[in-house]
Order: C-alpha cells, then structure tokens, then sequence
C-alpha cells in the first residue's frame, strides 16, 4: 500500500513540475502560438489592434484573432472604427467616406463573415437597393469630375441621404469597395433624352450628362445604376423594359442595341457596347 501511495505521490509531483515548467515558459513566450490564432507578448495574449512586423491585426478581448470579414466593426478608445479583415487575419483600415460607407453597410446587415462570391453578391445588391432608394432624389446641376467627386458624394449620400444619379453612384461605389470588389470605378458618360429611327437605326438626340457604375466580376465588366432603379411616386420603377423588377439595373452587361436595358454612352456620345 505504502509502494503505491509512494508511487502516486511520485506521479503528481511530476505532474506539478510538468505544470510548473509550462507556466514558466508560457510566461516568457512570445510570438504565434502553433495555429497563429493568438499572439503573446510577455506570456500575455494581446488584445485589439497590434502591429506585427509592420501589418496590423485585432484580437478579441480573449485574445483570439480576427479572420475573413468585410468589414469588421471594432471599439477602440471608445471610438469606432471600420476594417476589411483578410483570411489571414490582416487588418485594412477604412477612414473618411469608406468608414461612412462601412458604418450603412452595418445599418443595412450587410456585413460579411467568411464571404464567398454568393455572399457578396447578396451583399451587393442590398447596397445597390439602399443607393437607389435610400437616397431621396434631389438634382444639383452638373457633374462634378473632380478628383474630390468621390468624396464629396459620398459625403452627401451619407450624411444627407439626398442627391442626383452622381450621388447614388458614389454611394454604390464606396459600398462596393469596402465590400471587397476593389475594382469597382464610377464612369462618366451621357444618356439620351429621346431617340429616332432612321434607316432602321436607332439615333439618339438630347444627350445628358450622366453617370452609373461598372465592377469586373470574373474577368467580365457589369453596368451598375441604382438611380435607374429609383421608384417612382406611384411604387413603379422608372424603366423596367426586361421585366427584372428591382434587380434589372443591377450587374447587366451592356446591349449592342443600346435599348434593351438603356442607352449608355462614353464621353465622346458614342454607344457603348461590350
């Protein structure tokens, strides 16, 4: 009895040296932990955002890394703050107009976890839908196209929720990038007022300056118009020739025809066709 007892005694005494050792390293490591999911500094896990060679991260209050959202919304000195997590956990700030973008994207429950193409995509259109019709259509003249156009419309659409197609673009704009879709640009161009046929061709008269958005997905350029998308005061949409009700504005592919979706043209007045 007495040979077991001594043996048992043994075993817990190594045990508490095992634990001991541990505690002891564990509180001078520092660096990744084995599945890069946390970071010690001091044996301590660090928490929010930390610098680590020269790239930012968050960790959570337990210390857990941030991975793989768009954006990600995060309290720090008591101020709020909008990032674009990567898969690998780093972190991209948005300030000025991308964090206003960032801060509706949360309004509208459009903020991604672990985002795949259906995802954003689903994403995407709740942005477009707000830019048409969370923007109260209100005409300011003409198109800035300046390098401030960006910001200055987007300073607009998010703060007063008021303005003209330029207004809705940015906003779609902004959204799209803090989304993820990097490529998306603002494009400058003309509409026409009316339209004649002559000798079997459509010839366009009356053009307007206007302006819309196109977004490369999958190696394939799409048109995006929210203010085409507008309702109007009796709930119908301003034109909805294909019959796609409030997504037929949302990722088309340009018409050779012109008509078939509406006739956009670049800034020299010539039908664009793709």
């Amino acid at each position: 009895m007495k040979k077991r007892t001594s043996v048992f005694a043994a075993l817990l005494m190594l045990c508490m040296i095992s634990l001991f050792s541990l505690t002891a390293n564990a509180a001078v490591k520092n660096g990744w932990n084995a599945k890069k999911t946390s970071y010690y500094k001091n044996g301590k896990k660090v928490t929010g955002l930390v610098t680590i060679a020269k790239k930012k991260y968050y960790f959570t209050a337990k210390g857990v890394l941030v991975k793989n959202k768009a954006p990600y919304k995060a309290k720090i000195n008591g101020k709020t703050r909008y990032f674009n997590i990567t898969k690998k956990g780093v972190a991209k700030e948005w300030k000025g107009t991308a964090a206003l973008a960032a801060a509706q994207i949360y309004k509208l429950k459009a903020n991604l976890s672990n985002p795949t193409k259906a995802k954003m995509e689903k994403s995407l259109l709740k942005c477009f839908t707000w830019s048409a019709d969370g923007i109260k259509y209100r005409g300011e003249g003409d198109i800035d196209t300046s390098k401030s156009a960006a910001d200055k419309y987007g300073q607009i659409a998010f703060t007063t929720k008021k303005g003209d197609c330029a207004t809705s673009a940015y906003a779609f704009y902004w959204m799209a990038k803090v989304l993820g879709y990097s490529n998306a640009k603002v494009i400058v161009g003309y509409i026409p007022g009316s339209a004649t046929t002559v000798n079997g061709e459509r010839v366009y008269s009356d053009f307007e300056e206007y302006i819309w958005v196109e977004i490369k997905i999958s190696g394939k350029v799409y048109g995006f118009d929210p203010t085409l998308n507008k309702k109007k005061s009796d709930g119908k949409y301003l034109r909805d020739t294909n019959g796609k009700g409030k997504k037929y504005a949302f990722k088309f592919r340009y018409q050779n025809s012109g008509d078939k979706i509406f006739a956009y043209h670049d800034k020299n007045k010539k039908l664009i066709a793709r």
